[in-house]
């Protein structure tokens, strides 16, 4: 926020310094037979102000929308995180929990037989990978800090993404690229 301050001043004092000089020169310029170099120097002064006037609100508007999207990213990634806490995201990161402790007794069939046979847990698996291509969504566009994301659920969702691809594959090829997509870029 310093450096647009620094920026501002640093362009007024460009801009104000170069109607002085072309105020200068003006006066220093032969007037108009019914005119005086005074008049006409302040004449350039003020046409030169309403120009300065004119910059610096194009300025500021460039200014208000980097800022603009700078907190729309944040609250983007603000939003993001917080959907993660959703109540019908938990029966699946629930039951990845679980898979998660008996990783070496769960073998894949095991995994795909139990998301098959509870609907419910069927839905929460589907809301979760939904999740993802949020996610995945939002980075790719530049909706969300990745940065910031990466740290707060980074691992958490590159771990659980990595124990749903045999799902994915399932669901298809697009599932997987996608979920393959999120996995690389919170890495």
């Amino acid at each position: 926020m310093r450096l647009i301050w620094i920026v501002f001043w640093v362009v007024v004092a460009s801009l104000l310094g170069a109607t002085a000089v072309i105020g200068n020169m003006v006066f220093n310029s032969p007037a108009p037979a019914n005119s005086t170099p005074f008049f006409e120097a302040v004449k350039a002064s003020l046409l030169c102000l309403g120009g300065v006037g004119v910059i610096l609100s194009t300025y500021f508007t460039a200014v208000n929308a980097f800022v603009q999207r700078k907190s729309d990213v944040i609250e983007n990634t603000f939003d993001l995180l917080t959907r993660w806490d959703d109540p019908h995201l938990f029966g699946a990161r629930k039951l990845t929990r679980r898979t998660k402790e008996a990783q070496g007794d769960t073998s894949t069939n095991q995994l795909l037989k139990e998301i098959e046979e509870n609907e419910g847990l069927k839905n929460s698996v589907v809301l979760v990978l939904n999740y993802f291509e949020h996610v995945r969504f939002s980075l790719k566009n530049k909706r969300i800090d990745k940065e910031l994301f990466k740290k707060s659920l980074g691992p958490t969702v590159v771990d659980i993404a990595t124990r749903f691809e045999p799902y994915a594959e399932k669901l298809g090829q697009e599932t997987v690229d996608d979920l393959n997509e999120v996995i690389e870029q919170l890495r």
